[in-house]
């Protein structure tokens, strides 16, 4: 956060929930939870010294939870479902504190079926033959913003998903827009069809869950925001140190 306020960037963290903290009652009856998690943690022990540098998404997904799937029945991932509603809350946010910024609207959004035949749970728990209907924002979607060419960081070495480790977006239109650094994990992924619009350049950088600092990337793209959006159970991950 000094490195951050030094340079004028404005800092935020999204902490994603863990599946059964929106769904309660889907856990078998004798695991007792906790009444409050991480993010409550976190944010009560932070707010003082940190107030309004996280963003928790925990209420708006729990009170939509009802009317819509909000995460994946076969994954421990959101839907993009849980995604559309991340990005608004943190859009309805940015707004606020950048009233005199310009940002994109969301494009339309056309939604597509498909048929989820494999998650991260169903492969765990052993489970096969078991499918759900989800969806998808359309590929045919026209976004105003375009995929720019990268920066063509180095990405870190034995990541699985390497290919995965930067993106970027950019609207040469939005003339008072602003430029915004995501550092994000697979959750992320959900997230970006809602906002990829709404800033004169979007980078979102997977930094195979270390949620770091990442000074080199700072330094080049020199965001007005800087975004930190990862899964509750990493948290820690950001605390650590990396060679």
């Amino acid at each position: 956060m000094r490195y951050t306020d030094s340079l004028n960037i404005k800092t935020y963290w999204v902490i994603a929930p863990m599946k059964h903290s929106i769904y309660p009652e889907k856990l078998p009856y004798h695991i007792i939870r906790e009444k409050n998690n991480r993010t409550v943690r976190l944010k009560n022990r932070m707010n003082k010294d940190f107030a309004g540098l996280i963003i928790d998404p925990n209420k708006a997904l729990i009170e939509a939870k009802d009317s819509i799937d909000i995460f994946y029945r076969t994954d421990n991932h959101w839907n993009f479902s849980g995604g559309e509603i991340t990005a608004n809350m943190i859009l309805k946010r940015l707004k606020k504190d950048f009233p005199k910024a310009e940002f994109g609207s969301t494009p339309q959004i056309l939604w597509e079926k498909k048929l989820k035949d494999d998650g991260i749970q169903g492969r765990l728990l052993g489970i096969g033959n078991v499918s759900e209907e989800y969806y998808i924002p359309s590929p045919s979607i026209q976004y105003i913003s375009k995929e720019s060419k990268k920066y063509k960081f180095e990405g870190i070495q034995g990541f699985a998903y390497n290919w995965e480790f930067e993106k970027v977006f950019e609207r040469s239109d939005l003339k008072n827009g602003l430029r915004i650094l995501i550092i994000r994990d697979s959750f992320g992924e959900q997230v970006i069809p809602f906002m990829r619009d709404s800033f004169k350049e979007s980078i979102w950088i997977f930094d195979a869950w270390r949620y770091q600092l990442n000074e080199e990337i700072i330094k080049k793209t020199k965001p007005d925001i800087i975004l930190f959006l990862g899964l509750e159970v990493h948290t820690s991950s950001i605390l650590k140190t990396y060679e």
